[in-house]
C-alpha cells in the first residue's frame, strides 16, 4: 500500500528555447521508444541476499576536502552553509593539498598569525575556524597530517613530526590542565573541539622504503592516541607495499588505512579517503560521457553535470558491492557540492544531489552482490546495506539508460519483519526541451507499506534511486 507521494522539480535559469539539435533530440528519440514497448516489459526483479559482505567499522559517508585557506568567503556563513547542511555533507577533509603545514601558525589571536612565505596563505582558516565551519554546516572533521619523511625534509622536521601532530590532537581534544588544553583557553576556547578523525598522509614516500615510511606513520600514530585514545586515527600511503608494512606494524593501532595502488584494494581497511569517488560508471555513462567530451559546448552544459553525478552514485555503490564503506572525499571540494542560483540562493548541484541520498541513511555493512542477472541485462544497478541503525536497510537503485524500468526488490531471503519503506528518486528530465542551463532534476518521494516483503518501484530514465527499509 502507498502511502503518499511528493515530487519537488529543480529547474535552472532560461538559456536556450525550443528543442536543440543534438544530444537533446536523441534522447527524446530514445525515450519514446522505450515508452512504445514498456507496456510489454516484465518487471526487474532484484532478489536481496541476506549474507554480509563485511563488517566495516566506519559507515559510508561522502564529504570533500577544504584547502588550506578553507572555502570561499561565500561558502562560510548564511545561505550557504543551509545548503550544505541539508545535503548532509559527511566529513569535512582539512588541509587538503600537497606540502607540510605547521598547525601553531594557525592559531591564536589574528594579528599574531605569521604570514608564510610567498604569501600564498594569511593563516586566517586555521583549526578552530575549521572546526566552527564543520560545525555550521554539521560535518565531522577529517584533519589531515602531512608526515615528514627523511630526503623531503630537514633532519630535524623528520624528528619532531610526531611530537608536532601530538600536540596538535591535544590543543583540539585536551582538557583539564594539559599545557596545550591551557593555551586554547587563552585564545579564548574554553571547551574541547572535539575533533575525532585523523589522517597521516605519507602518499608522498619519495625514495624511502616502505618500511622506513610505514615506521614513521606508526610513530605518528601512537604519539596521536597517547594524547587521546578516542581518536581515530589513519595512514595515506601511496604504495602497496607501504600499505602491508604498515598493516604489519606491531602493537600500533591503525583505524583505517588509505591506499588506491593497484594491488591495495584487498586489504581489509584500504579503501578510505583515497578512494577519488570520481566518475566509475557503467558502461552506458561511460560512453555518453565520452560522446559528450567531444559534443557541443552547449550540449556538454546541458547533460554533463547529471551524469557526471551519475558516475559518483555509481562509484558510491561500486564501493559497497565490494564491501567497503567509510568516507569518501576524493578530489571532491565545497564547489562540487553547492552553488548560487541566479536568484542569489544556494542549492545544492547535481552531485549535491546525490551526496544527500547517499548520506542521509549511512551503509555500514553491504549485503552480498544480489544475484540479479535480469537487472544487469536491462542496464540496472542496485546495491544494499545495513545502516547505522541495525533495524534500516537501504537498496540503491541506479538506471543510467534512456529507458524506463519497474523494478522489484524481493526482501523475503532476509527473513526480517519490514513494515516500512520510503524512497526518493532524482531523475534528469533528459527529453525536455533546452530551456535551462542545465537538466531540470526531478526528486521524487513516496512512502509506502513493506508488508509483503516487496518493495517495487518505477526506476524512471537516467535516474537514481534510495529505498530505505525498516524493520
Amino acid at each position: 500500500m502507498d502511502v503518499g507521494e511528493k515530487v519537488q522539480v529543480r529547474r535552472g535559469t532560461d538559456l536556450w528555447r525550443g528543442l536543440g539539435v543534438g544530444w537533446a533530440s536523441v534522447l527524446l528519440i530514445l525515450v519514446c521508444c522505450e515508452s512504445r514497448g514498456r507496456e510489454a516489459q516484465e518487471p526487474v526483479v532484484v532478489r536481496l541476499s541476506p549474507e554480509v559482505a563485511a563488517a566495516n567499522v566506519f559507515a559510508l559517508r561522502i564529504g570533500v576536502q577544504l584547502a588550506l585557506d578553507g572555502p570561499p568567503e561565500s561558502m562560510r556563513f548564511g545561505a550557504a552553509c543551509d545548503a550544505f547542511r541539508k545535503i548532509g555533507v559527511g566529513f569535512l577533509r582539512w588541509p587538503s593539498g600537497g606540502g607540510r603545514y605547521n598547525w601553531y601558525d594557525g592559531v591564536g589571536p589574528l594579528g599574531s598569525r605569521p604570514s608564510p612565505e610567498g604569501g600564498d596563505c594569511t593563516n586566517v582558516f586555521g583549526t578552530v575556524e575549521f572546526a566552527r565551519f564543520c560545525s555550521r554546516v554539521g560535518a565531522e572533521p577529517l584533519v589531515r597530517v602531512s608526515a615528514a619523511l627523511p630526503g623531503l625534509v630537514r633532519d630535524e622536521e623528520v624528528e619532531m613530526g610526531p611530537q608536532l601532530a601530538a600536540d596538535w590532537v591535544a590543543y583540539c581534544n585536551a582538557t583539564n590542565d594539559h599545557p596545550l588544553a591551557v593555551l586554547r583557553r587563552r585564545h579564548g576556547l574554553p571547551d574541547a573541539l572535539a575533533v575525532r578523525f585523523w589522517e597521516v598522509d605519507a602518499s608522498d614516500e619519495g625514495t624511502n622504503a616502505p618500511s622506513v615510511v610505514a615506521r614513521i606513520c606508526g610513530a605518528y600514530a601512537e604519539g596521536m592516541c597517547r594524547e587521546d585514545p578516542s581518536v581515530a586515527v589513519g595512514i595515506r600511503v601511496a604504495r602497496a607495499e607501504t600499505a602491508r608494512a604498515v598493516l604489519g606494524l606491531p602493537r600500533v593501532r591503525i583505524d583505517f588505512l588509505s591506499c588506491g595502488a593497484d594491488g591495495a584494494k584487498g586489504f581489509a581497511r584500504a579503501a578510505w579517503a583515497d578512494t577519488a569517488m570520481a566518475s566509475a560508471p557503467d558502461s552506458y555513462i561511460a560512453t555518453v560521457l565520452k560522446r559528450l567530451a567531444d559534443a557541443a559546448p552547449a550540449e556538454r552544459a546541458y547533460f554533463g553535470g547529471w551524469y557526471d553525478a551519475l558516475g559518483l552514485a555509481q562509484a558510491a555503490m561500486g564501493r559497497l558491492r565490494h564491501g567497503g564503506a567509510g568516507v569518501c572525499v576524493g578530489a571532491l571540494s565545497c564547489g562540487d557540492l553547492v552553488r548560487e542560483a541566479a536568484t542569489g540562493a544556494w542549492e545544492p548541484t547535481e552531485k549535491g544531489l546525490v551526496v544527500g541520498l547517499v548520506n542521509r541513511f549511512p551503509a555500514l555493512s553491504p549485503l552480498a552482490l544480489p544475484d540479479a542477472p535480469e537487472a544487469r541485462a536491462a542496464g540496472i544497478g542496485v546495491a544494499a546495506a545495513w545502516t547505522e541503525d541495525p533495524r534500516t536497510l537501504v537498496v540503491f537503485v541506479e538506471n543510467a539508460g534512456p529507458g524506463r524500468r519497474r523494478v522489484k526488490i524481493d526482501l523475503g531471503a532476509l527473513n526480517r519483519r519490514f513494515v516500512f519503506w520510503a524512497y526518493e528518486q532524482l531523475e534528469a528530465e533528459i527529453a525536455r526541451p533546452r530551456e535551462a542551463a542545465g537538466l531540470p532534476i526531478i526528486c521524487k518521494q513516496k512512502v509506502g507499506s513493506a508488508l509483503r516483503q516487496v518493495v517495487e518501484i518505477d526506476c524512471l530514465p537516467a535516474s537514481f534511486t534510495r529505498i530505505a527499509v525498516k524493520e
